[in-house]
């Protein structure tokens, strides 16, 4: 594993888990959009994280993905007001900032 990756190989976890807990809540509230990003996000994360492990050459290519998956699933989610909501924003926000540094 590179270095480089260190700190969003750690936020992308905390992030799959955040997006998890998040769609469950999602779906028991009905907000079907919610909960599809979040399990968008949470499978995206997951390739992104495969990929900065095993040092892929396009590894910075899925992290840009997994940015983009990322904000798109905090503003979703900000729209909700529950508190597996606001911990997958705060997830996901942290998860978007390391995996732009690791794109860089």
């Amino acid at each position: 594993m590179a270095k480089a990756f260190e700190a969003c190989i750690r936020t992308t976890l905390e992030c799959i888990q955040a997006c998890l807990a998040c769609e469950n809540c999602c779906l028991d509230g009905g907000m079907k959009r919610g909960a599809r990003l979040c399990h968008e996000c949470a499978e995206v994360c997951a390739l992104s994280l495969s990929f900065m492990i095993r040092g892929s050459e396009f590894a910075k290519e899925v992290c840009r993905l997994c940015e983009a998956t990322c904000r798109a699933c905090a503003e979703e989610c900000r729209k909700y007001d529950d508190e597996l909501c606001r911990a997958c924003v705060r997830a996901c926000e942290a998860c978007a900032v390391e995996c732009r540094k690791a794109a860089a």
